[in-house]
């Protein structure tokens, strides 16, 4: 994400990067799909969940629209 940040300031384009990352996102995608839940504990929040949830915080500073 930071690699993101870095090349956005220096005005360079993050398509490729954006592509890696949402490869990364697609982990928990199939995880989710597999429990065919919406949380990573089963049919409540777990921790887990609560420790992820910060870092999709962050997306709107990519300007992802996906």
């Amino acid at each position: 994400m930071i690699m993101i940040l870095q090349a956005k300031n220096k005005n360079e384009d993050i398509t490729e990067l954006q592509s890696k990352l949402f490869e990364k996102f697609q982990i928990f995608e199939e995880e989710l799909a597999k429990k065919n839940t919406l949380y990573f504990g089963g049919e409540s929040i777990s921790m887990l969940d609560y420790m992820i949830w910060p870092w999709f915080e962050w997306l709107h500073l990519f300007d992802f629209t996906e």
